[in-house]
């Protein structure tokens, strides 16, 4: 019966009590999608703004549908959905039945219309703009509120047969894109009224809270979203990103505040670049609750980046893939994701087995994953989850399935408990589960006050870390402060950030890590980037301060520079907790490299202790030989032969607790990242607790000798080196957006012009002790 009827009818209506008057010539206009959000809000909207316009309703047939509905059972929801609209338009109104995937039913449609509206989305992965062709047939004027980029390149393909035909048309006319267009061409437009200067950069940014009440339409439109690649223009090149990608937080006003966007690929981008000439375009999204945008980020970005590598690397073709999820309790969402959850349980879960769709039981199946440090091992189970299908048809992997879990442990048993004693069709009624919702919520909130919002995603097995300026867009410089570096044997963030053309900045500690990243330095000038490593407090500021003491003593003629020696002092752990925590153990497994006499030597890291004084604030404190990569820049930046580094921290018995590693620690073991983030959360809890008596005090020495037999010295000392490191790292970033360091990968004293304004850019009032050349002879 379904497809008879889907044969045998093309344009039959339904006409509101009181029909038109054979004498009224007002306009016609035929609503596409008309029973649908959009198309309904158009056509009421339509209503109000002009009451004499005749407005015909349509409603429309998708091939999606006859999965899910008996075509006839559509038929009839169409039809009620079309007959309520009509009741609230009143008297110029009509519901008619229009296929837009046949010529004759929209030919038929169209007669004696003299506008369609085409709101019938979604329009991503349509093959043609069947409608608007029959637009430019009937001689009908056109709109749509296409919201996909090659469905609008391929309407603006038929601008010579529209101009023929004398018939205007308007694509992606809705709110965004739509009005959003027409803001930045005032924008523009203004611009170049008023001299302000060239259009240099356009961003769109949207924000939608849910779906906007268009259901499933719009969920249906950002699923197609996320398996395109995003069209972007910098500096006038078209370029292709990851969709929901280089996240921004942007502040859209009162009503809205701040919230999290992520770059889509939508059409007013090429348009407004193309037709306004600006040459640098870029869009983006975001949604809420926040958890939208994880999921939406996690499907576009864990298991597509695991595919490419594993084909890129040529690892075989990927066979299985597994979405892991554990969130505790309900992340803050509250009744949102426990509505949310209730539903999944109705559903039965669809997975993929070697190419073949099944079906399973909600919330069976078991397993228990590590998903590393701060969440552990948790137990998670299947659920119906839509990256499945798409990742499966997108990605092309055979096999694939989704789990969850959550916190504390009680909640998985209720919702295994639910699947198997409430019936399906219970979990399965909106308003049902509303009322299961508002009876738990009470005791959700009181456990979510206990278990936290913490939440972690692992892809089939491999838990993914993405640098933020990877393939980024519109980032001026990156600052890499994502320790520690030690034991990391690549440079992935300034190689993207050199693919990217933008600035870079880390505050590497690593001798090998800095030593890698200048090797980066001609395809660093090639893409005219300027880049600094090591740019933090020690090293960064501390290779200024001796940069500068050489300096000085040349200019001086006080001999030529012999000897550098770098003290540092740091209370516990600086207040930098367990990221300096592991720097330390890591550097501890590292033998210390020094030179003397220009000759490069090996020898014991925290070993031959010096007992130095800091100054006012500190005084005498013990400090031992260490790894530090400004002692290889040093030697071969300012050419002094003889150079080493030693490192102290308090209480007293960190020390000696730090020396005792060195001689009892297998190295292998302090080389080792994952051993040593053990070692880390061991001695977490102590760190902390020690921190709270050490504080935070920070001190640097820089110690110069000449052959003329004069010592100069460099002091800077800080009441809190948490303040000291973000002002230091912040002067150098300056340094680098004002323009003051050229492209290529340098040092910090290889970048001149920083020297004493870098170091008086730092927190004066916290400020305990800052000098340099403090000179006294040797004799």
């Amino acid at each position: 019966m379904a497809c008879t009827c889907m044969r045998h009818w093309s344009y039959n209506t339904i006409r509101s009590p009181t029909v038109a008057s054979a004498g009224n010539v007002n306009s016609k206009v035929l609503v596409l999608g008309g029973t649908g959000r959009v198309g309904g809000s158009t056509a009421l909207a339509l209503s109000k703004l002009k009451p004499d316009l005749r407005i015909v309703i349509a409603g429309q047939y998708l091939t999606a549908f006859i999965v899910r509905l008996e075509l006839c059972i559509w038929l009839n929801e169409a039809r009620e959905k079309g007959a309520n609209m009509v009741t609230t338009l009143g008297n110029n109104a009509e519901f008619a039945e229009v296929d837009i995937n046949d010529d004759k039913s929209l030919d038929s449609a169209l007669t004696d219309v003299d506008l369609v509206v085409h709101a019938a989305g979604p329009f991503q992965q349509t093959e043609n703009c069947r409608v608007l062709e029959a637009a430019i047939r009937a001689k009908t004027a056109y709109l749509d509120v296409c919201d996909d980029t090659s469905y609008a390149l391929r309407a603006k393909s038929f601008k010579d047969e529209a101009l023929a035909a004398k018939v205007p048309a308007i694509t992606t006319g809705g709110i965004y894109p739509g009005v959003s267009n027409v803001m930045a061409a005032e924008l523009v437009r203004v611009a170049k009224e008023e001299n302000k200067g060239e259009p240099e950069r356009l961003r769109f940014y949207y924000y939608t809270a849910g779906t906007g009440g268009a259901g499933p339409t719009i969920l249906a439109t950002s699923f197609l979203l996320l398996g395109e690649e995003v069209i972007a223009y910098n500096k006038g090149e078209k370029i292709k990103l990851r969709p929901y990608s280089s996240m921004v937080n942007i502040d859209f006003g009162r009503g809205i505040g701040k919230k999290d966007v992520y770059l889509l690929n939508l059409p007013e981008v090429t348009s407004t670049h193309e037709v306004l000439g600006v040459p640098t375009v870029s869009a983006r999204f975001g949604t809420a609750p926040f958890f939208w945008n994880w999921a939406m980020d996690a499907m576009t970005l864990m298991a597509a980046e695991l595919v490419r590598v594993a084909k890129e690397e040529n690892k075989g073709e990927p066979e299985r893939l597994r979405f892991y999820y554990y969130t505790a309790g309900t992340g803050g969402a509250g009744p949102t994701i426990l509505a949310t959850s209730f539903l999944l349980l109705g559903e039965e879960v669809i997975a993929y087995n070697k190419g073949e769709k099944i079906k399973l039981r909600p919330y069976s199946s078991m397993v228990n994953i590590d998903f590393g440090r701060g969440i552990g091992k948790k137990d998670v189970y299947l659920l119906n989850l839509p990256e499945v299908t798409s990742t499966h048809e997108v990605l092309g992997v055979p096999t694939v399935s989704a789990r969850f879990g959550t916190a504390p442990f009680f909640w998985n048993w209720a919702m295994d408990a639910m699947t198997r004693f409430v019936p399906s069709e219970v979990l399965r009624d909106r308003s049902k589960v509303q009322e299961m919702v508002r009876l738990f919520d009470p005791v959700v909130r009181v456990i979510d006050g206990y278990a936290g919002e913490r939440v972690s995603i692992r892809a089939d097995g491999k838990q993914l870390v993405f640098s933020l300026i990877k393939d980024s867009l519109y980032v001026d410089l990156v600052v890499h402060a994502a320790g520690p570096f030690q034991q990391t044997e690549n440079c992935r963030v300034l190689e993207a950030a050199i693919r990217a053309k933008t600035a870079y900045l880390d505050v590497c500690d690593d001798t090998s890590y800095a030593l890698r990243a200048k090797s980066f330095k001609d395809e660093a000038l090639a893409a005219k980037v300027p880049a600094i490593t090591t740019g933090g407090i020690y090293p960064g500021v501390s290779n200024v301060m001796a940069a500068e003491l050489v300096r000085v003593a040349k200019e001086e003629n006080k001999g030529e520079p012999e000897r550098l020696r770098f003290y540092y002092y740091t209370a516990g752990t600086g207040g930098a907790g367990p990221t300096i925590l592991a720097t330390s153990f890591l550097l501890l497994g590292e033998e210390v490299i020094a030179y003397n006499k220009g000759e490069k030597i090996k020898l014991r890291p925290y070993s031959s202790m010096v007992n130095i004084d800091f100054g006012r604030g500190i005084g005498k404190k013990d400090v031992y030989l260490l790894n530090l990569p400004e002692v290889t820049s040093t030697h071969e930046v300012l050419g002094v032969p003889t150079v080493s580094a030693r490192f102290g921290t308090a209480p007293f018995f960190w020390n000696w607790a730090m020396d005792a590693m060195t001689r009892f620690v297998p190295s292998e073991v302090l080389r080792d990242r994952s051993k040593v983030q053990e070692m880390v959360r061991l001695f977490d809890p102590v760190v902390r607790v020690i921190d709270g008596y050490a504080g935070e005090r920070v001190s640097l020495r820089v110690d110069l000798e000449c052959s003329g037999g004069r010592q100069t010295i460099g002091v800077f000392t800080h009441k809190r080196l948490s303040v000291s490191v973000g002002y230091s790292t912040a002067a150098f970033a300056l340094a680098i957006l004002e323009g003051s360091t050229q492209p290529g990968v340098w040092f910090p004293e290889e970048v001149p012009p920083l020297a004493h304004k870098l170091i008086y850019k730092n927190d004066t009032n916290l400020c305990i002790n800052a000098f340099l050349l403090a000179s006294r002879d040797r004799h």
